[in-house]
């Protein structure tokens, strides 16, 4: 992007029931969103999150398209998204990926069991 002078990360998280797609762009690779253990440590605060609601969190190395197969797909639709679109700044590529990820959770259907009773759990509405 034109004004821009450094990289930008994207973190894609995938539940594996729902299909549901979370993602968040950062300035640095920091492990502060979730640990880079080979286990949770069940203090992290998004574990803590999940054992509320009694969602069993599981930690796959990055880029393993083996353990990590539909983070990895995702990221490579967000990847030609990415190629194909022109960006002025970061705040447009921001709101492109978010509109992408409606379009993804709220319109694409995705075969997933019990989505409904799940995203009720959650308390994750659709808009």
């Amino acid at each position: 992007m034109p004004n821009e002078t450094s990289r930008r990360y994207l973190f894609v998280a995938i539940d594996r029931a729902t299909k549901w797609v979370f993602l968040h762009t950062y300035a640095n690779m920091t492990g502060r969103f979730t640990p880079r253990d080979s286990k949770p440590t069940g203090k992290h605060a998004f574990d803590v999150a999940c054992a509320g609601v009694a969602v069993e969190h599981r930690l796959a190395p990055p880029r393993h398209s083996q353990t990590n197969g539909m983070v990895e797909r995702f990221n490579g639709r967000i990847s030609e998204l990415v190629k194909q679109t022109y960006f002025a700044n970061a705040a447009e590529l921001k709101t492109t990926l978010q509109h992408y990820l409606k379009l993804y959770n709220h319109h694409i259907p995705q075969r997933a069991i019990g989505t409904k009773h799940l995203l009720n759990r959650l308390s994750i509405g659709r808009d």
